[in-house]
């Protein structure tokens, strides 16, 4: 007899051989319908064919489920594979919105109240530069905004308007004394801070007849041009006698620094004849529908976004709660970028909007707070045009100081190319940016309100995700 330690791997791999070749010639010759042994016994043995198939008994798990675990495996692969391209935008995409600390859910308070603007209007406000000027970008987040959760109208607008506006014409008889908490030092009232939700006031002291129309964009009237109540911001220690559309009202002085009368009209309206007489400092006219979602595009030239200090707490805090603002944009920054020359400096200016951003905070604690930085803005530094050198520094440390504060952050600079593409939206056909490289077109800025119209919706696109997946989870664990 061999012994173990004889037997050498050859010698197996033969026997293993010769074993797999006698089956195999068993599998060739034996009948398929098998060897009858008895009346109730059949020899069987496997064709050739099933051995090289392999056992039949071995199916895939999904052979094993029924037709409804299969959908609704398929559906659970499909929606992670969905987070996980969501996941993946605001996580790389330069379009993407910055939240603080990474949270996603930032905005859902305001998504809520949008799916609920139909039995309770909603109000953002946008704040900006002069990029901001002729209804610039908002126009884009507002017609979006409205014909997905409805309302109409152009919210807050100026007494008077020295703007050239892209979305309505606004003429008056009369231009009264009007003073601003932006600006050139002269514009400014003496002592007062009562300046209003735009930061501009107009002093009524005779009749005036102001006149709203829309502007028709490609010979066409949009649903944001509807309106069915309009509202006077105002302040008087007198009544203030009002006539709209030929009815007369009366506005009987209340004891508070900003007072808004509201005024029906009727579903249809598009254009009003508005009759102030009376000494009341104005403070604007809302052009709303009493539900859906209003946006208002708040200009203020040469500002650099320090200024919300200035304006008197108790009529910023009156207009946001009674408006029922759930979202503050704040788009400022470039008008300061040519008096940044060092860390220093962009640190002083970061400390001045904290304390912008925290008195806000405090004004409006329903709303959100999102912060848009500067475009790319371009100087010529030895006789070549370049991006401003601090530019990519001041967009990171906006970023970093708004989600600090608990805000959310949309770099501009960054979702229109970086560095450099301020000269590339000029030299584009047809030009997105003027030649001074640093304010857009009109359509330049139709492209930009676009950009942040969809970084924003996208958002509320995660948003219905996440609630329709934790819905589905809350059914599953009832059932």
């Amino acid at each position: 007899m061999k012994r173990i330690n004889d037997i050498r791997p050859w010698h197996i791999a033969l026997q293993l051989f010769v074993i797999i070749g006698l089956l195999t010639c068993i599998c060739a010759v034996f009948p398929e319908d098998g060897i009858p042994v008895t009346d109730s016994i059949t020899l069987r043995f496997p064709t050739l064919n099933e051995m090289l198939a392999g056992d039949s008994t071995d199916i895939s798990v999904e052979q094993q489920l029924t037709p409804e675990q299969l959908l609704a495996m398929r559906e659970k692969e499909m929606k992670m594979q969905e987070e996980q391209e969501y996941l993946s935008f605001f996580s790389t995409n330069p379009v993407r919105i910055h939240f603080p600390d990474n949270d996603y859910a930032y905005f859902d308070s305001v998504y809520a109240a949008l799916d609920s603007a139909s039995q309770k209007p909603v109000r953002i406000v946008h704040y900006g530069d002069s990029q901001l000027e002729d209804d610039r970008i908002s126009c884009n987040l507002r017609l979006a905004l409205q014909q997905q959760f409805g309302g109409g109208g152009n919210g807050l607008i100026p007494l008077q308007e020295s703007l050239y506006s892209q979305t309505i014409n606004l003429r008056a008889d009369y231009t009264p004394t009007r003073y601003q908490i932006y600006g050139p030092k002269s514009n400014r009232r003496d002592s007062s801070r009562y300046y209003g939700p735009m930061g501009n006031v107009s002093l009524l002291d005779t009749t005036m007849v102001l006149t709203v129309s829309p502007k028709k964009k490609n010979g066409n009237i949009t649903a944001t041009h509807y309106f069915n109540q309009l509202t006077i911001l105002s302040q008087s220690g007198e009544p203030l006698h009002v006539a709209v559309q030929g009815k007369s009202h009366e506005i009987t002085p209340a004891n508070t620094p900003l007072q808004l009368t509201t005024i029906p009209l009727h579903d249809s309206t598009t254009t009003i004849n508005l009759t102030l007489a009376g000494n009341a400092d104005i403070y604007g006219v809302m052009l709303d529908y009493d539900n859906g979602v209003s946006v208002d595009n708040i200009p203020m030239r040469g500002c650099s976004g320090t200024v919300f200090t200035g304006i008197d707490a108790l009529q910023l805090r009156t207009y946001f709660s009674m408006t029922n603002t759930r979202l503050i944009i704040l788009q400022f920054g470039g008008n300061s970028m040519p008096y940044l020359k060092d860390k220093k400096g962009i640190d002083r200016y970061m400390e001045q909007l904290r304390r912008q951003i925290q008195h806000l905070a405090r004004l409006a604690p329903e709303a959100k707070i999102l912060w848009i930085g500067p475009s790319d803005m371009t100087i010529r530094l030895n006789g070549k045009l370049q991006t401003y050198p601090l530019l990519n520094a001041v967009d990171q440390a906006l970023c970093e100081m708004a989600n600090n504060e608990g805000c959310a952050y949309w770099s501009l600079y960054e979702s229109m190319g970086g560095n450099g593409s301020m000269i590339r939206w000029a030299n584009a056909q047809p030009p997105l940016a003027g030649k001074d490289y640093i304010h857009f077109t009109r359509l330049g800025a139709q492209r930009a309100g676009e950009l942040l119209t969809e970084a924003f919706m996208t958002g509320y696109r995660f948003y219905k995700f996440r609630t329709d997946q934790a819905e589905t989870k809350d059914k599953q664990d009832s059932e």
